[in-house]
């Protein structure tokens, strides 16, 4: 509600714009290629719980580092390892995760988040255009070559401190409902 907002409001408060994310992606990630985070509570007690908490909910846990983007995008990862291969979900990920969940755990430790999203974990949808991933369409006929900008909602995205980690499946051309692409 209202007073959520206004509590998040209040824990970036200061919190500038930033200049974008970076265009380093990959289709693969590796879960050991980060170190741990250097957190005031243990982030086991909080692993579970993380799953099903929202925006407000996981910048609330940074602020009073309960939780750490770090460890987030590890519980991410974990997840698409397990789930991915069965639903598909995720045609493309990011292998620069976890260094901007670094990235976004120092301007925590530091107490300068970039803004109202950083450290949050954002998808985007196969059919909108992200600097340096592929623009498949959900379609084995579109060209793979890696895009050159953000679309303007990518842009904002990182501007507001969001970790873009992946792409999601998309029907080809995005032209039904049902999601059952022809690429995995």
């Amino acid at each position: 509600g209202g007073d959520e907002f206004a509590v998040l409001l209040e824990s970036v408060d200061g919190a500038g714009g930033g200049s974008g994310g970076s265009s380093r992606a990959k289709s693969t990630c590796s879960l050991s290629s980060c170190a741990s985070a250097y957190w005031t509570r243990p982030w086991a007690r909080s692993r579970k719980r993380c799953r099903s908490l929202t925006a407000v909910q996981l910048l609330e846990g940074y602020r009073k580092r309960e939780l750490s983007p770090v460890e987030v995008a590890r519980d991410v990862l974990a997840r698409i390892e397990k789930f991915n291969p069965r639903l598909n979900a995720f045609c493309f990920i990011s292998d620069s995760i976890l260094e901007d969940a670094k990235e976004s755990e120092a301007r925590w430790l530091a107490g300068r988040p970039r803004g109202l999203l950083d450290g949050v974990p954002v998808s985007i949808k196969e059919l909108v255009r992200v600097k340096g991933w592929p623009a498949s369409m959900g379609s084995k006929l579109t060209d793979k070559t890696p895009v050159d900008a953000d679309a303007p909602a990518v842009a904002r995205l990182r501007e507001a401190g969001a970790i873009v980690f992946a792409q999601s499946t998309s029907s080809e051309y995005g032209h039904k409902g049902v999601t059952d692409s022809p690429l995995r």
